[in-house]
């Protein structure tokens, strides 16, 4: 008797009968739904590209809470999908491990492959995760936003003190060797 269920289902018989059903699911990693929250709270849309079948695409976004999903995917619909996403003049990062993301990753404004990846989606990737803990996405993506924040300020800062201080050291208010003591440290 063949049981029904959501997952992918293989079959092994002789030729009189059926001697036994294996099913298979994927499951999610631990930390996958922290992951994806945080990235959801913090105003980034998450959407699920797979070449997958529906029902389990379904599944998998439904439990982490992911609205947007693409099921049975081919290599070049996912492609598709994000440069038109890209063409909206959205940001786009792309996660994937298998050989069917390459083109995916390699259009993707960055790409980010998993750990276990094929070496080759390793080598077409912007970046890798070495441990395959999504939550080191998140640190990433924090870091790159108070790194951000950072140069931005930088970069006020010295325009500022440019278009203060040289005009007045032009001007002989102040001494030429304090205007670029102060550009050094400002460069600091």
């Amino acid at each position: 008797k063949c049981i029904s269920h959501p997952g992918l289902s293989l079959f092994l018989a002789n030729r009189h009968e059926l001697v036994a059903q294996f099913m298979l699911n994927d499951t999610l990693r631990d930390d996958s739904q922290t992951c994806i929250r945080t990235f959801q709270e913090n105003g980034v849309n998450i959407h699920i590209l797979s070449g997958d079948q529906q029902h389990a695409v379904e599944r998998v976004a439904r439990d982490l809470g992911i609205e947007q999903f693409q099921a049975e995917q081919s290599p070049e619909q996912k492609l598709a999908y994000v440069n038109h996403l890209q063409s909206e003049g959205k940001q786009i990062a792309m996660v994937g491990d298998g050989i069917n993301d390459l083109p995916v990753l390699s259009g993707a404004k960055l790409s980010i492959a998993m750990g276990e990846a094929s070496d080759i989606t390793k080598l077409n990737s912007d970046a890798v995760l070495l441990n395959g803990h999504m939550s080191v996405l998140n640190e990433a993506f924090q870091y790159a936003q108070q790194t951000r924040k950072i140069i931005k300020q930088n970069i006020t800062w010295a325009i500022l003190y440019n278009l203060s201080m040289l005009p007045m050291a032009a001007a002989g208010w102040v001494p030429p060797y304090f205007a670029a003591l102060g550009m050094s440290l400002s460069s600091l």
